[in-house]
This record gives structure tokens, C-alpha cells and sequence, in this order.
């Protein structure tokens, strides 16, 4: 079933309400090896159930994920309760490149929303950190609230909270606190940034937004908070564009 007839698979938090652990098709324990897993073999069954199209839900609640979630097709919609509401975690020490949501090279017309990302891990030197990839096109990112993605790297390695690699997708009403790194790096043409807010630590090194020789993209109505002179980084970095 689902709303509006979109198939539509539903993970409960461990620590979410009775009422919808009840309800859902899956329920996560709280275990970093598991709450990553569990939602992937619910990604992977509404790849299976609905190809190119379907929903899938996140719980109030928290997730601490110590493997990433990869999504290959088109048309999925991955949907919280509320950027205050569903909190999703980086978790454990990863030794390689980690991306918590990697829609990768393949997926198109995606969109993720409602939600809270968050990096609680403590990766290897010379690891990068990722919340969110989308390397395909028309995808939609709106309403996260991401949090310190990438703020434990060392040794070379940086975080991206919400990296951009594909054209005309859009980021939208999201408030953004970079870690190490950039809060939301755009690396491809025709995309649009508008309605963020971007907490950019007062003496960091972070970037809150970088477009990265990008041709033809929208920054629209963005609000920039906290950087000051002290630091060495920078509140957006257009360059090359």
C-alpha cells in the first residue's frame, strides 16, 4: 500500500512509538550493524516492488548507521517525519569513503526529505565523509537539517554534507552546519541551492556552500551564519564558475 497509490515501505526507529513499530514492515534494533542494513533491505525491496517508483518512510526516532544506504534506480522518495523528528547517524570508524544516502551515477527524479543527518563517527585519517550523493539528474533534496558531517576527519580527509554531482537538481529549506569540509558542494552544472540557512563555525575552516566550477546554477535567497575573520574558511566559495 501507500499514500496515493505509491508503493511505500515503512522503517521504525528502535525508540520510536509503539504504535508505529506496530505498523511498520520493518523495525530496527539501535545497533550501528543494524539500523544501515535494515534499511537497505527495505530499499532493496521496494526496488524489487516498484521499480523507478515508490516511497520509502523513516520513523520518528533515531537511526545509527554504520553502513550507508546506495539506491540505483529512479523515482524513489525517502521521506521522514520532520527534520526534528528523524534523526539519521553516522556511526563507527570507517576505513573506507563512507556515504550515508549514495544515489550515486545512476538515480534520477529521487527526492529525500524530512529528516535529520548527522555524523557521529570517528573515520580513519585520509577518510571522507558524505551525507548525501547525487550524481544523477532532477533530483530533490528538502526540509534536512544536516549536522557536522565530516567533523572528526583527519589526515587529509574532508566531510560533505550534501554533495551535487549531476545537473538540475535541487536543495531547498535545509539547514546546514558544515564539519570539516563543505556543508553542500555543487560539482555540476544547472543546479539550485535556495531557502538554506548555513551555521558556518566562528574560526572553522569549513566552507557552508561551495560551487565548484559550475555553469549555470541558481544560489537563491540563502542566509549565512557565524563565519567571521578568525577562521580560514569561507561562508560560499564560488570558483571557477
Amino acid at each position: 500500500g501507500g499514500e496515493g497509490g505509491v508503493p511505500t515501505i515503512f522503517v521504525a526507529a528502535a525508540n520510536a512509538t509503539e504504535q508505529s513499530q506496530a505498523t511498520a514492515d520493518y523495525v530496527c534494533t539501535g545497533s550501528p550493524n543494524d539500523d544501515g542494513r535494515t534499511i537497505q533491505k527495505a530499499i532493496d525491496e521496494l526496488n524489487n516492488l516498484a521499480p523507478n517508483r515508490g516511497r520509502l518512510v523513516l520513523s520518528e526516532g533515531r537511526f545509527d548507521c554504520n553502513t550507508g544506504m546506495q539506491f540505483n534506480q529512479d523515482g524513489h522518495t525517502v521521506q521522514g517525519m520532520g527534520k526534528l523528528a528523524t534523526d539519521v547517524r553516522i556511526k563507527g570508524t570507517p576505513a573506507t569513503d563512507f556515504f550515508l544516502f549514495d544515489f550515486g551515477g545512476l538515480g534520477d527524479y529521487n527526492t529525500i526529505r524530512d529528516l535529520t543527518i548527522e555524523d557521529d563517527s570517528i573515520p580513519a585519517a585520509g577518510i571522507n565523509i558524505t551525507g548525501i550523493r547525487f550524481g544523477g539528474e532532477n533530483n530533490t533534496v528538502e526540509n534536512l537539517r544536516v549536522m557536522d558531517i565530516g567533523a572528526s576527519c583527519t589526515g587529509g580527509g574532508i566531510g560533505s554534507g550534501i554533495s551535487v554531482q549531476g545537473v538540475q537538481n535541487v536543495v531547498s529549506n535545509c539547514a546546514v552546519v558544515p564539519g570539516t569540509g563543505y556543508g553542500i558542494w555543487v560539482s555540476a552544472d544547472y543546479n539550485k541551492i535556495q531557502d538554506c540557512v548555513f551555521n558556518i563555525w566562528q574560526g572553522g575552516t569549513e566552507r557552508g556552500l561551495f560551487v565548484d566550477a559550475s555553469v549555470g546554477s541558481e544560489i537563491v535567497n540563502n542566509f549565512f551564519l557565524g563565519w567571521d575573520s578568525s577562521g580560514t574558511g569561507d561562508a560560499m566559495l564560488l570558483d571557477g564558475c
